[in-house]
């Protein structure tokens, strides 16, 4: 990329996105957490653009029926960022991101939001759940 995403960022469901399974219990616009400096650029085949925000064209995909690609974060708990900030390449790109002042307080800012976070993660999985056949 051009300039790595890192925080807080918001994206957008493409026309694709709004009828895809994944995203049925999702809004349209969604602020969710990056930490990235890498985009997918070259589509494989057969892929769709779900998601996407001016920073990074392709923020959700999916490759045919049953694989799908996220580039953010759903997986966000109260330790990640200070797990993450704990290996120095990985504060290093925060700090360079937010400067130093604002990766400090990136804890702090994300903490409120965690609960919306927790919850689309769980709408993810329960959507990517259903789509999987009966137990017999």
């Amino acid at each position: 990329m051009k300039e790595p995403e890192v925080g807080l960022a918001t994206i957008h469901l493409t026309e694709e996105g709004q009828h895809d399974t994944l995203f049925s219990k999702t809004p349209h616009e969604m602020e969710i957490f990056q930490w990235h400096g890498a985009e997918v650029q070259t589509l494989p085949e057969g892929a769709v653009i779900l998601a996407a925000n001016a920073a990074c064209p392709v923020q959700a995909m999916r490759v045919g029926p049953h694989a799908w690609g996220l580039q953010y974060h759903v997986e966000m708990t109260d330790t990640t960022v200070a797990e993450w900030s704990a290996i120095p390449e990985y504060k290093a790109s925060m700090e360079k991101a937010l400067g130093v002042e604002r990766a400090a307080g990136l804890e702090s800012t994300l903490a409120p939001l965690l609960p919306g976070f927790n919850a689309m993660a769980h709408n993810l999985n329960e959507s990517l759940f259903a789509r999987l056949p009966p137990h017999s």
